[in-house]
């Protein structure tokens, strides 16, 4: 993972999960997503140096746009905006996609 990813990584971590789960914030999809900005554009996958590099979130899971993560739950779960954490359920989905977002440093 080159710097520019991990960073995304901490800041997907830091900037928008944390303040999910700690603070109540507000999940706006792609729109808040720091590795979104850098991947979402070529399904997930992006060139650099005519070198193919796909998102760390795709190479765990082996699926684009958050498919087989915990997201995917949240995602279908929470179908009504605001997307916010609404009972112990959802609390739980977005608990396990920030440390699914951990194991990836």
């Amino acid at each position: 993972m080159n710097k520019e990813t991990k960073q995304a990584v901490e800041d997907a971590i830091e900037l928008k999960w944390k303040p999910i789960v700690n603070e109540g914030a507000v999940d706006l999809g792609t729109k808040n997503c720091p590795l979104c900005q850098i991947f979402h554009k070529e399904e997930c996958t992006r060139t650099v140096k005519g070198k193919k590099e796909k998102c760390p979130v795709y190479v765990k899971s082996g699926k684009p746009f958050c498919d087989g993560t915990p997201y995917e739950e949240w995602r279908k779960t929470i179908t009504k905006a605001p997307f916010v954490i609404v009972s112990p359920e959802t609390r739980k989905m977005a608990e396990a996609e920030l440390k699914y977002l951990e194991e990836l440093l």
